[in-house]
Parts: C-alpha cells; structure tokens; sequence
C-alpha cells in the first residue's frame, strides 16, 4: 500500500515537470487613427526540442474620429438577434392560442402570456418590449397594453427578437425588440391555401366550441406579385376541471365569446432590377359578445365587505349594452433602391 502511494506521486510529478519555454517580443506603433499592438512569442533557439506555442497578433484599436465605441446600426448592437419562422408559430398556433400564448413559448427571455388580450406586464428580461408590426411601432409615447392583439397568428410569416435595450425605434425598448412580420408572396404563379380549424375547452359542448376559418390568394408575376390572407375566428367559453365555466376578465378582458377577423395585404411590384416597391396592409378587428359576468358576491360582498374571497364562477345573466372591443388598422409602404449613390 505504502508503494502504491510513491508511485502516483512520482507519475504526479512527472506529469507536472515539464516546461514550456518561450520568448516574448512586443512591439507597438501609434498613428493618426489609432493605437496598434502586436504580440507575438517564438521558441526558444537553445531548445529545439522543447514544444512551442505561437500566439496569434491581438490589434487594439481606437477611432481618434469619434473617440466612441457605440454601435451606430442595429447589426452592430451588442444584443442576441432570433428569428422565429412560420413553421414554428403554426406548430404553437393550436387551441385558439393568442400570438402572446406563441411568443410566451418561443422566446426563451419573454414572461408569460397574461392569458387576457392585453399584454400588461410581458416584458423581456424583466423589462419593457416594444412591439411592431412590418418594422412600424405598434405603440406611441403611451403603451395601451394591447399590441400583441393586432394580428391574427396565421397571418405571420416570421417573429425577429432583438434582445437588449435599444432606443433605435424611439422609447419603451428597455428589454428589446420583437417585430411581427406577415406574410407576403414568395414564387411565381397562382396561390391558394384553405384553413379550417376547431377547438373546445370542455369537449364537445356548445358553450365552448370555437372555430376558424381562413383563406389565403396570392398570384407571383414576373414584376407584380402580392397576395391577400383574410381569417375569421369566434371562441367559446373556458372551463375548470369540474366542468364549471370559468369567470371572464374584469379587468382586462379575455378572448371567450370573442368574434375576430382579420385581414392581411401585400402587393409588390419590381419596377427595375434595382428598385422595388412593397404595400403591406392589415386589418383587425376583435370584439366579445358575452352573457356572463364576474361573481361578486350576495350584495356585492367581494366589493364591499372588506376580506370576502371571489370565487371564479362565471355567472349568466350579463347584459352589457357595449362589450370590449379592438380595432386596428396600419398601412406600410417601402421604396428600396440598391446602389444609390453609384
């Protein structure tokens, strides 16, 4: 046993002996435009046989220009860049989720979904999105909360992610940026494509049978191409495991009993090998007709009695004369000419 011992320290030490030589040369020369230094290490000459090891040369630089190291274009920021594809958003788009639902599950750093159609409290690394939609805000100087319900998930082609905070889109980008992009024609000839759709959250009940149906057409020429995608969706109720209907948003409104359609439009046009013309157009517009209602209580006693629990029943009988709605509406046209100035 004591053998054992002498002999792992001798291979320890073996291991640990050998040295690595090497000699260091530095030199550094300054200009007008900058600092540079190189370094680099050679073997030693005395010692052919003992292993080497070249460094590559490291080149530090500062603009004497600007004197800054800032990122003046969005390739340049120092932040994490996703893009989310069509095929990943159909494959979460099920069960009548919200484009909130999909994003919560598709970008690792985005909060969850607040299961209502606003999207009040989503922020990205704990702090505040903006959200566009075709590279235009989606929000002025005041969130209203809603943004993320301003297209139908069909409708998209691709979700780009810009983490970090950037103000390149004016403010309320403290966490990112998520750009909603729809689709627009890619290839030649007619296109058709037919969507239909079922969902429930209890089975087969009427109180909670939903549906979509949707309808692409699109023609690719030679210099015009666009296409037209128009979708309608009405959702149903929600309910709890025993089968009782789960009580609707007070505050901020949710999706059941909701009727939606939306509409997306690209025309573009080639007008030379170097210019290009693209209108996208949408239109959404969303609004729930319930007859149910939050329980309050006998005698209001969830507003009035100070400690009273509510309970998440929905109670039938509602009858609210103007019932939420949103509607919204962008139109975005680029003219993008290659080689301006040659």
């Amino acid at each position: 046993m004591k053998s054992h011992h002498h002999v792992a320290l001798s291979l320890l030490t073996l291991c640990i002996s050998q040295q690595l030589y090497a000699q260091t040369n530095t030199n550094s020369v300054q200009s007008a435009s900058g600092v540079q230094a190189t370094a680099a290490a050679t073997p030693n000459a005395s010692s052919s046989d003992v292993p080497s090891v070249t460094l590559d040369a490291i080149t530090v630089s500062a603009n004497a220009k600007t004197g800054t190291a800032l990122a003046q274009k969005i390739s340049e920021m120092p932040a994490v860049t996703q893009v989310i594809y069509e095929a990943d958003i159909q494959a979460q788009a099920t069960g009548n989720r919200t484009v909130g639902d999909i994003l919560a599950q598709l970008v690792p750093s985005l909060g969850v979904s607040s299961g209502s159609v606003s999207n009040y409290g989503t922020t990205m690394h704990g702090r505040p999105v903006q959200f566009l939609l075709n590279g235009v805000p989606l929000s002025s100087s005041r969130s209203l909360s809603r943004e993320l319900n301003s297209i139908d998930p069909a409708q998209l082609e691709r979700v780009e992610v810009l983490s970090g905070a950037t103000s390149i889109y004016g403010a309320g980008a403290a966490g990112g940026l998520i750009n909603l992009v729809t689709k627009s024609l890619v290839g030649y000839g007619p296109i058709r494509q037919t969507r239909v759709g079922v969902s429930s959250s209890r089975g087969f009940e009427s109180d909670s049978l939903g549906y979509h149906v949707g309808q692409t057409l699109g023609y690719g020429g030679e210099r015009v191409y666009g296409n037209v995608d128009v979708d309608y969706e009405t959702t149903g109720g929600k309910f709890d495991s025993h089968g009782d209907r789960i009580s609707p948003d007070a505050n901020q409104t949710d999706n059941q009993d909701t009727d939606t359609i939306g509409v997306n439009a690209n025309l573009g046009f080639d007008i030379s090998d170097t210019k290009t013309m693209n209108l996208a157009a949408t239109y959404y517009d969303s609004e729930q007709d319930t007859d149910y209602g939050v329980d309050y209580g006998n005698d209001l006693s969830v507003l009035l009695v100070k400690g009273t629990i509510p309970s998440l029943r929905a109670i039938d009988g509602a009858n609210i004369e103007n019932q939420p709605y949103n509607t919204k509406s962008s139109v975005n046209l680029n003219y993008d000419v290659e080689n301006l100035f040659t």
